[in-house]
């Protein structure tokens, strides 16, 4: 048996009868039938299918940034922290990432919005008290406004300021 036969039955690239399952090795290796078979007879595959299957074989991941992360027989991802992922959630992340940008959005206009609220009642509030000012001005008689004016023209008394 060469090391190449070898390496796909530690794969698990075997049918109930013992034999190579040379379909599903062509799936996975993504490679013709014909160039399976000359890497059978020859014992020569390329080096990125022996990878390939020593990865598969130990259910490891190939690149770096994925060390600890595996791919069960089972095709569940694991985690190093023990977490199982099914492939149709994996699949629905973007839309999740999608959902929580918008609600992130929706989230930052309604602040804005708070904002804008939080300013009109402050001018509200101002707009009361300029209201209240103007009512007292006009709750004056025409005799107390004459004798304001005329302490305004007088130098020799200048008005005081008073504050109401």
């Amino acid at each position: 048996m060469s090391d190449f036969t070898w390496a796909l039955r530690r794969a698990g690239f075997v049918n109930q009868q013992g034999l190579i399952d040379r379909k599903k090795c062509i799936d996975f290796l993504q490679v013709s039938e014909r160039t399976l078979e000359r890497w059978m007879k020859d014992n020569k595959p390329c080096p990125r299918a022996l990878r390939l299957l020593e990865h598969y074989a130990k259910d490891t991941m190939i690149h770096e940034k994925w060390k600890g992360f595996f791919i069960c027989r089972d095709g569940y991802l694991w985690t190093p922290d023990g977490d199982k992922f099914e492939p149709e959630f994996i699949s629905k992340i973007r839309i999740m990432q999608r959902s929580a940008g918008y609600q992130q959005s929706q989230i930052m206009q309604q602040q804005g919005k708070l904002k804008n609220l939080a300013h009109v009642e402050k001018m509200k509030s101002e707009i009361a008290r300029l209201a209240s000012e103007i009512q007292n001005i006009t709750t004056h008689t025409e005799s107390e406004l004459h004798a304001f004016e005329l302490t305004l023209l007088d130098p020799q008394s200048p008005p005081s300021l008073k504050v109401v």
